[in-house]
């Protein structure tokens, strides 16, 4: 924990921040409006539920608004799957390229996490291949 803390200086006081936040209304509120009331003690396990809730809530809210917005104009690829943090699509090898460039264009989603804070643009890993296993980095 100590090595995260000085990896990363603002961490600790982000975890404040929510827990200010909680203690003000016992309500947290993604940038997609997306709002969590915690009931429980502002401790121990609800505490980390709460920390955790912004990032993986936006995470999974920016995979589903990449697979609508790839759902619209299938042309050469389909998208199949959504996990938590990942998206698949399937197309023919000849258009993968097409594919990955449109997940890219499709990832570009500006977060406004914070007033008067630049918006995020959450960075994408995409792999290509026949199949799950044998997948390689794609590169623009």
């Amino acid at each position: 924990l100590a090595k995260r803390n000085a990896a990363i200086p603002g961490l600790r006081l982000w975890w404040a921040d929510v827990e200010r936040r909680l203690k003000l209304n016992r309500t947290l509120e993604t940038c997609f409006g997306r709002r969590l009331h915690f009931f429980g003690r502002l401790e121990g396990e609800e505490l980390r539920s709460a920390i955790a809730f912004e990032p993986q809530s936006t995470v999974g809210d920016v995979c589903n608004a990449m697979f609508i917005e790839l759902s619209k104009d299938p042309a050469n690829y389909w998208p199949v799957l959504t996990t938590h943090d990942e998206i698949v699509l399937e197309t023919k090898a000849e258009n993968a390229n097409e594919a990955a460039t449109r997940m890219l264009e499709a990832s570009r989603i500006p977060l406004a996490l914070r007033p008067n804070v630049e918006p995020l643009i959450i960075p994408i890993e995409i792999k290509t291949g026949p199949n799950w296993r044998d997948t390689e980095e794609w590169k623009p």
